[in-house]
């Protein structure tokens, strides 16, 4: 009779439930459970469809960029769908393993770099690198032109030196951070690139070189950069302000001090830019962590000023306020 069948088989629903039991009760089985069958194997180490667990890693990986190198090493797939996400940022730093990066890679020299992407598929760097901080001095002009042509989609850079040479391919070029007399010498060139018509975010470090400049060489060589709608400077007493206020096109002008909100001078208590509602003066403490760490979340000091001046405008913080700092956003969180 088949009840006393050698081989009873129990509905297969039934039998998943009496193994799942069995392992809730003792995880420890786990292991020695899977090897009972395939099947088995299945309900104990259930997959997610394929969408929904790229999409967890992705998310993981994005919110915690330091987890990645150990996410990579989950499986093959893994690495595929997280890696691009470590490389969306890079950083090349004369300070080598000193510069933590915040999880991002950090190059010690454009050899370095080369040396990486070698091992990378091909195009890998074009496709995934979005954002670079160049903090070393060290990188030669040519040198810089083989980093930037290697990451073409490049959207966001902050370098010591330019060249318009060297951004030739940067096509997608929105947000550039420099030293202003490099920025200059680049505008001076007989032939300046139209490249520098696409930026918006435009940040003007002081000068590397030290050397004095005129305000209309400035103003001049502003023009060139017709889509400008956000400006940073960090040498505010060196200019008029008047051709800023005159400028439509800006959305934001911003002031930047290296030391606390504070520190700003009676003299510009009484300049007519403090009464600009595009005018913000920010105190900028942390740069370097600050582009690293709050690019992608939308807390980066740019953000910070377009929210300090819609909320201004909303009556949400004080008309005759201008003032903050890039380390206290508690205003910020008071009107989300």
């Amino acid at each position: 009779m088949a009840i006393f069948s050698s081989d009873p088989r129990l509905p297969r629903e039934l039998e998943c439930k009496i193994f799942e039991m069995a392992a809730l009760s003792c995880p420890t089985t786990i292991p020695k459970l899977m090897l009972v069958a395939r099947r088995v194997k299945y309900w104990m180490d259930p997959r997610l469809p394929r969408e929904l667990e790229c999409k967890i890693f992705k998310m993981a990986g994005l919110a915690r960029p330091t987890t990645i190198p150990n996410l990579i090493l989950v499986a093959r797939r893994v690495k595929y769908w997280v890696e691009p996400l470590l490389y969306r940022v890079l950083v090349l730093s004369s300070a080598g393993p000193k510069d933590s990066g915040h999880g991002f890679p950090v190059m010690d020299d454009p050899l370095t770099l080369r040396l990486v992407m070698a091992r990378k598929p091909s195009g890998f760097s074009r496709k995934t690198v979005k954002r670079i901080f160049i903090r070393t001095p060290n990188v030669s002009y040519e040198q810089m032109e083989w980093v930037l042509t290697a990451c073409g989609n490049v959207f966001d850079l902050c370098t010591p030196r330019l060249s318009c040479r060297a951004i030739a391919h940067l096509y997608n070029l929105r947000r550039l951070a420099v030293p202003i007399d490099q920025f200059l010498d680049c505008c001076r060139t007989n032939r300046p690139h139209p490249i520098l018509s696409n930026i918006t975010h435009l940040d003007l470090h002081a000068t590397s070189t030290g050397r004095s400049l005129m305000p209309e060489d400035f103003y001049q060589c502003l023009y060139l950069v017709s889509n400008l709608t956000h400006l940073a400077l960090c040498f505010i007493s060196q200019f008029q302000t008047a051709p800023l206020c005159a400028n439509t096109h800006l959305k934001c002008i911003l002031f930047v001090d290296l030391g606390p909100p504070s520190a700003i001078g009676d003299m510009w208590l009484q300049d007519p830019i403090v009464r600009d509602p595009r005018f913000v003066y920010m105190a900028r403490r942390d740069f370097y962590s600050n582009w690293l760490l709050h690019g992608d979340t939308g807390r980066d000091f740019w953000a910070l000023a377009d929210a300090f001046i819609a909320a201004r405008r909303q009556g949400k913080v004080e008309r005759s306020r201008f003032t903050l700092s890039d380390e206290e956003t508690s205003w910020l969180d008071s009107i989300i």
